[in-house]
């Protein structure tokens, strides 16, 4: 399900009964295209998801971070 849209997410958690808090509560974020689990990148996937759980603890500026990570990994 890592390449899913939220909404195709949402429609298997129903159609599949999993009630979870997520899913009761619409807390089910995607990450930018790219940035998922499996690639080195999935770092930043998961700093915009703690963005987006904890606002008021982190505030990672994502395009920052992004650019970092590509002139320091990718050259």
């Amino acid at each position: 399900m890592f390449s899913s849209s939220v909404i195709d997410f949402y429609e298997y958690c129903i159609k599949n009964e999993l009630d979870v808090p997520a899913v009761r509560d619409k807390k089910i974020y995607q990450i930018y295209p790219g940035w998922d689990f499996g690639s080195p990148r999935w770092i930043l996937g998961l700093m915009y998801i703690i963005n987006k759980i904890h606002p008021e603890i982190f505030n990672f500026n994502i395009y920052a971070e992004a650019d970092l990570f590509t002139r320091n990994f990718i050259g």
